[in-house]
């Protein structure tokens, strides 16, 4: 049986089983001493009161109010002595809430009869393991089911129109929720510290949703955001405005999940970015000839002439895009004068007599803009004056074009050989932790050179894309 509570014992049990969230879920609410039972004995475990609600003489439904806490299991009927059960008692006071603290409760059966269920009704139910709202309820009051934290399964039939304030936070079991199309409002907190769950789809119903509802949980100072969290719905919905508001991800359910091309072309050694839209899952990557061009991540690097398809796997879709590579490798040719007529390889041990002048001439490098002459310093004296890349650097002894690879363009990290939204996008990406650069994709991100990628270098790309 419920022993009676007195203000100092409420306290300790709420604040035992409410924890971090104590705070949130006691704002107004009032701790008080409690009869032993709440009402008229039902059964073996519940007790009502009859309401008459029009003040006519005439009771017209019926409220249950309270459970012995030994209960394991629940039916509710659908009337008593005539009359519809309509309501499980919730209240401002914490003691007076129809199944507060039933730890021992494990099932429950509500009628369709049922309209409320009302604030607090469940709240710590910690042995609660599932519940089924029947469509006849409209209403899920604050922190209702709060603190149960072995439900791990709930479903909400299609009549609910109000989910309160904190009404499932802190149910650490659940994994999945289904918001129905019947719902309206959706409070704050109402689904906070639920860390399991990675996801939800609102529907164009929802009008209001209050802070913190999805996706965030408590820490000792503050609220954070749940990682990779996503929000499904509808553009232009309340859900969307939820995601924007929060900075969580959204995905347009009447957009198709599609690759953001079809078809490319590209030379062997460069690449392009490709990207799954409308699509927040894993993607697995592949090509199906990596000798003709390989992909990571959406990284698409062309390797030698021929076509193939590069796949990414969505879910239950597979998506394709063909990529045909032709022509050559990009590269700058470079030609130069032999620095040294006595020697044809200048090796990491060199040779030459200390009184030998040496001196090099311009070198020339041919671009498709022109024709650019670097002049190049006079060596003299003894191998210590050797400049250090002439250690490593083989020579010919002929004037023989020796090619190099084109440096790497600021912000490119698409490596498609321009600077474009693409990148912006690869950036974007990085910040929100969606992929990960390597030090030298870094280095090319690094867009405004200042050593860290942010939102910045983003934003300095998107500046050189806009109209001169």
């Amino acid at each position: 049986m419920k022993k009676i509570l007195s203000i100092l014992t409420s306290a300790v049990m709420a604040a035992a089983c409410l924890g971090g969230g104590f705070s949130e879920l006691t704002s107004g609410l009032i701790l008080v001493n409690a009869e032993e039972y709440n009402g008229t004995p039902y059964g073996n475990y519940l007790y009502y009161k009859t309401v008459d609600e029009d003040g006519d003489g005439t009771d017209d439904y019926v409220s249950i109010t309270d459970c012995d806490s030994s209960a394991v299991e629940v039916e509710i009927p659908s009337e008593i002595d005539g009359l519809p059960v309509t309501i499980i008692n919730g209240s401002e006071f914490i003691g007076n809430s129809a199944f507060y603290n039933c730890s021992s409760l494990e099932r429950i059966t509500i009628p369709d009869s049922m309209t409320t269920i009302g604030d607090y009704a469940f709240l710590c139910c910690t042995s609660l393991e599932g519940i089924t709202i029947p469509n006849g309820v409209t209403t899920i009051g604050d922190a209702a089911f709060s603190q149960c934290t072995n439900l791990a399964s709930i479903t909400i039939l299609n009549g609910v129109t109000t989910i309160g304030d904190s009404a499932f936070s802190q149910c650490t079991s659940l994994t999945s929720i289904i918001i129905p199309d019947s719902v309206k409002v959706i409070g704050t907190f109402a689904f906070k510290n639920c860390y399991r769950i990675k996801y939800v789809e609102i529907p164009e119903t929802v009008t209001i949703i209050g802070d913190c509802a999805f996706g965030y949980i408590s820490t000792f100072s503050t609220d954070e955001k749940i990682d990779n969290f996503v929000i499904y719905g509808i553009e232009n919905t309340a859900a969307e405005g939820y995601a924007l508001r929060h900075g969580i991800i959204f995905v347009d359910v009447n957009k198709p999940v599609l690759l953001s091309e079809k078809a490319f072309t590209l030379s062997p050694g460069t690449s392009q970015i490709l990207s799954v839209n409308n699509y927040a899952g894993e993607v697995e990557w592949y090509s199906e000839n990596e000798d003709v061009a390989t992909v990571n991540y959406g990284y698409v690097r062309a390797v030698s002439s021929g076509t193939t398809s590069i796949c990414a796997v969505a879910g239950d879709t597979t998506l394709k895009c063909t990529v045909n590579v032709s022509g050559d490798v990009v590269t700058t040719a470079v030609t130069t004068q032999p620095a040294f007529t006595t020697s044809t390889t200048i090796a990491t041990t060199i040779s030459i007599p200390v009184e030998t002048d040496i001196s090099t001439e311009p070198i020339t490098t041919q671009s498709q803009t022109g024709t650019t002459t670097v002049s190049t310093s006079i060596v003299t004296g003894g191998i210590t004056d050797v400049p250090p890349e002439y250690i490593t650097t083989t020579v010919p002894t002929t004037t023989e074009p020796v090619t190099t690879t084109e440096p790497e363009l600021p912000g490119d990290i698409s490596g498609n050989g321009k600077i474009d939204l693409y990148d912006a996008i690869e950036i974007c990406k990085n910040i929100m932790g969606m992929r990960t650069f390597t030090d030298e994709e870094k280095a090319i991100a690094d867009f405004n050179k200042d050593g860290i990628i942010n939102i910045y270098d983003a934003i300095g790309i998107a500046k050189e894309l806009l109209p001169k």
